[in-house]
């Protein structure tokens, strides 16, 4: 790619300022990806809950299964031998 680029005219110092440019584009995106972290998670911890109830009123999630521990067979004792 590099030498692509010299091919075409560019120098090597208007390939390392455009690599540097690229790079503090990218650091300063994670940065704040990295400040608002906090912020996504808890939308999505919020509006999950929500946002299941409605699919699942609506019919297009089921209902959860029964847990095991509430079942009847479950709650009886078993006989060893």
């Amino acid at each position: 790619m590099v030498s692509l680029l010299e091919r075409m005219g560019w120098g090597d110092s208007a390939l390392a300022s455009k690599a540097g440019a690229g790079a503090g584009t990218f650091v300063i995106a994670y940065a704040i990806h990295k400040v608002f972290a906090p912020v996504r998670i808890s939308i999505t911890l919020g509006a999950t809950p929500l946002i299941v109830r409605y699919l699942r009123r609506k019919g297009i999630l089921k209902p959860p299964a029964p847990s095991s521990s509430s079942s009847p067979a479950a709650s009886k004792p078993t006989e060893k031998s």
